[in-house]
């Protein structure tokens, strides 16, 4: 199991053990690190889960894409060392990988995007009827007030 080396918005820093395979977004998100939005949910389309990859860390990670590089540019906080955590799987060869939580970034668009992503990736009508019993107009309305 792969150890994560995590340092806050604060300064404090935790090492969190994760399950291979998981993105580093969702094990700082699933590790009670609130700070850390990911309001698109992993679809790499917000970067609200910008962090910053230690010196001497990439070794291993997989390539940046054309369009992490795009929204990392919007970004007032990027840095050569750059990330979004969504696009980072963790695996035993990113054992004791450290990242910092970059600054929050105001993002205007990462509600609307959020919103696409949750409706591509698990489809409304779907997630009505199955999980909710409810209308499929029900469901978003509550689901978008939410964002």
């Amino acid at each position: 199991m792969p150890k994560l080396v995590v340092t806050n918005r604060e300064g404090e820093t935790s090492e969190i053990d994760v399950e291979d395979g998981l993105t580093v977004m969702e094990a700082i998100r699933d590790n009670g690190f609130d700070e850390l939005l990911a309001l698109c949910g992993g679809c790499c389309s917000c970067a609200t889960c910008h962090v910053y990859i230690d010196e001497g860390g990439s070794a291993g990670m997989p390539e940046m894409t054309e369009d992490e590089d795009d929204l990392l540019e919007s970004s007032d906080h990027r840095k050569d060392t750059s990330r979004l955590s969504c696009q980072i799987p963790l695996t035993a060869d990113l054992d004791g990988l450290k990242v910092t939580l970059a600054p929050k970034t105001k993002s205007p668009g990462a509600a609307g995007a959020a919103r696409q992503c949750w409706a591509e990736s698990i489809g409304a009508k779907w997630a009505a009827k199955s999980l909710f019993g409810a209308p499929k107009s029900n469901l978003v309305a509550a689901a978008l007030v939410k964002l």
